[in-house]
């Protein structure tokens, strides 16, 4: 597909939502102390918003991108841009803890729709001369994103209450489905019939769940403990059954054969350990700087900036070289 004013405007699209997504991530972890005090929670259990937005996020990437192959990548993410506004309208309201639990999985629903859609949009949309650089700036999108969620959560902290950071969602949500609906593509996915391999999906999902559970609940009463031990025995069973079944399965959710690609599997172990870095950082450096050494909540979201502004201009950078050096190669 040819590069067009088009494609750069449903880029914007992608681009509220892979910021949002990604920012509420993160964006949540410097508000935790003042939602356990306001929902009169303890803080170990404030944390599971943060825990079960990430696990839902994650048990669902697999399978969104593969619903995105088979009924289309637009209309997956746009489905994907309603469920994580609607989520981002009811975790604005103070309704209770369990109320904002369930608001997350609403909004994890959405990001997983939407983050693991977003790449394959811009493959379609964009052409070779310039998807290097659409890539570098969505790349750019998640990191900022991630990472600044902890210092606009500051400021928003400092001026209002704590549901604010939700709110913000709204209006942007509002802006990008109008958008989509213009500018992204109106794809039907495949024109053969393709079944979701569903019980894959639920065995992805589970393994996904039951290792973050085991490994929150190792921090909480000992990595040796048998119960944990067990968790991870079963964990580690129902990949290698797991393993299996995408081997032998027709429409398998996910076709193991792509990891022969050496280069491929560079690539994805390196776009791994990027936001497991990034997640690190923006959970636990706030803690440090405000529980720690008893900085203000605004000092540490300006100190958060600096990894999102760097960001900022080398993803994109790195994209266009991206295209500079594929095109020299061509010739």
């Amino acid at each position: 597909m040819k590069t067009t004013t088009r494609s750069w405007l449903a880029m914007i699209v992608i681009g509220i939502f892979t910021i949002m997504a990604n920012l509420d991530a993160s964006i949540i972890n410097i508000a935790l102390p003042i939602m356990s005090k306001s929902l009169a929670v303890p803080i170990s259990q404030i944390t599971y918003t943060v825990m079960g937005y990430m696990v839902i996020l994650s048990g669902l990437l697999v399978t969104f991108g593969k619903l995105g192959d088979i009924w289309g990548k637009g209309r997956i993410f746009t489905l994907g841009m309603y469920s994580f506004t609607i989520g981002s309208l009811m975790a604005s309201v103070n309704f209770g803890f369990e109320f904002l639990l369930l608001a997350r999985f609403v909004q994890a629903v959405g990001a997983a729709a939407t983050l693991s859609n977003s790449y394959g949009l811009i493959s379609e949309l964009f052409d070779n001369h310039t998807r290097g650089t659409a890539m570098g700036i969505n790349t750019m999108f998640i990191s900022a994103g991630f990472v600044a969620g902890p210092a606009l959560g500051g400021f928003l902290l400092q001026q209002f209450a704590w549901n604010a950071i939700f709110m913000i969602n709204i209006p942007l949500g509002i802006i990008a489905i109008i958008l989509g609906h213009l500018f992204l593509p109106k794809n039907h996915g495949r024109q053969q019939a393709t079944k979701l391999d569903g019980w894959g999906a639920g065995i992805l999902f589970i393994i996904i769940t039951l290792f973050f559970v085991v490994l929150e609940a190792g921090q909480t009463i000992g990595f040796r403990q048998p119960l944990i031990i067990i968790g991870f025995i079963i964990t580690l069973a129902l990949t290698l059954y797991f393993i299996y079944l995408e081997k032998h399965r027709k429409n398998a959710l996910l076709p193991l054969s792509i990891f022969k690609n050496r280069t491929f599997s560079l690539a994805l172990l390196v776009g791994m350990l990027i936001p497991l870095i990034n997640a690190l950082f923006s959970f636990i450096f706030p803690l440090y700087l405000q529980d720690y050494l008893n900085w203000s909540v605004g000092t540490t979201g300006i100190l958060m900036l600096i990894f999102p502004l760097i960001m900022a201009i080398a993803a994109p950078l790195g994209g266009w070289l991206s295209d500079l050096f594929s095109q020299q190669l061509v010739r």
